[in-house]
């Protein structure tokens, strides 16, 4: 009588070199799907990081200059700088102007002859100059009080920019990101901020405010 048993393979259980290639190559398509999702997040989340960063400078910035505008006297309101003229329908990049204040000290802005307290002038303008010593200049926003440095308004203030390509979108600054405007008896303040994302684009943002004096 004569048995036969099932002959066992010869042949490894091991992978041929055409399905070693084949997971190769899934595997790095997998691999670049991913990092291509990977680096499309992280480029979304940079660029609304950017975007909340310039709108929040220019958001404490107007705050803080309208703010004192209001409170300042309209015919002091002259353009910082030796020979700055008196604000008008022409755009300027700076502002100096003195503020109602209580200057001798009696609790009033309004002094025993009757005249109005003023503070010492007050300017707001680009640190073009570096005068903080911080190793920012023309995208940086200062507040000088009576000559002497008082505080940073913003860091990202556009520098000046013409956007040939996008002329109507609002972010050009053609004087630079900082403006001062007289219309009526009141003073239109422009800020523009630009920031740029790593190998991205630029991210801008523009606030408009027309304020008026109450002196």
């Amino acid at each position: 009588m004569h048995c036969s048993y099932p002959r066992t393979g010869s042949r490894d259980n091991g992978f041929t070199l055409i399905e070693v290639t084949i997971v190769v190559a899934v595997l790095g398509i997998v691999t670049g799907v991913m990092y291509t999702f990977g680096m499309g997040f992280t480029r979304a989340a940079q660029v609304q990081e950017a975007a909340l960063i310039v709108r929040d400078d220019s958001r404490f910035a107007m705050m803080q200059i309208t703010k004192s505008l209001r409170m300042g006297i309209r015919g002091t309101m002259v353009e910082a700088g030796a020979g700055g003229g008196p604000i008008s329908t022409t755009p300027v990049s700076s502002v100096s102007f003195f503020r109602v204040a209580d200057e001798n000290g009696n609790g009033s802005a309004i002094n025993e002859d009757f005249s109005v307290g003023d503070s010492p002038p007050i300017v707001f303008r680009v640190d073009t100059d570096d005068i903080n010593s911080d190793g920012l200049s023309d995208t940086q926003l200062i507040e000088l009080i009576d000559g002497q440095f008082s505080r940073v308004l913003a860091n990202y203030i556009s520098p000046v920019f013409v956007d040939t390509a996008n002329p109507g979108s609002g972010t050009n600054a053609p004087i630079g990101g900082l403006v001062f405007q007289s219309i009526d008896n009141s003073i239109l303040v422009t800020i523009i901020t630009r920031k740029q994302v790593i190998g991205g684009p630029v991210i801008a943002s523009r606030l408009d405010q027309l304020v008026r004096p109450r002196n």
